[in-house]
């Protein structure tokens, strides 16, 4: 199930924390982690496991569990990986959005 959206999300690391936020509210990872557990943490800008948890609950934000499933480590190395190690960073859920919407149209064209 699809949880309510809202209209953004933004990352901070400018002090050293992994702080993630939606719509100005902290993010935690328990959600994405009752799914599957990579890290006790969000990350970005890399492609490790703090990375991997935090595309998995963007995604989860957007679209279904079994299709958040199937893209997420797509989304880390193609947006999560880019994001500033080590500044900040939003995303409207609507990019994030455009993004599934892209997945799916490759994947039906493969």
């Amino acid at each position: 199930m699809v949880q309510q959206r809202g209209t953004a999300f933004g990352g901070d690391n400018r002090q050293g924390s992994w702080a993630v936020q939606k719509d100005l509210q902290s993010v935690s990872p328990d959600r994405s982690k009752s799914i599957v557990e990579h890290s006790d943490d969000f990350q970005w800008g890399i492609t490790g496991s703090g990375a991997a948890q935090l595309a998995l609950e963007l995604l989860l934000d957007v679209t279904t569990e079994n299709e958040a499933l199937v893209y997420y480590q797509r989304f880390k190395r193609d947006v999560v990986s880019k994001f500033p190690s080590d500044g900040r960073w939003t995303m409207a859920i609507s990019e994030i959005d455009a993004f599934i919407t892209i997945y799916r149209f490759l994947d039906s064209v493969e």
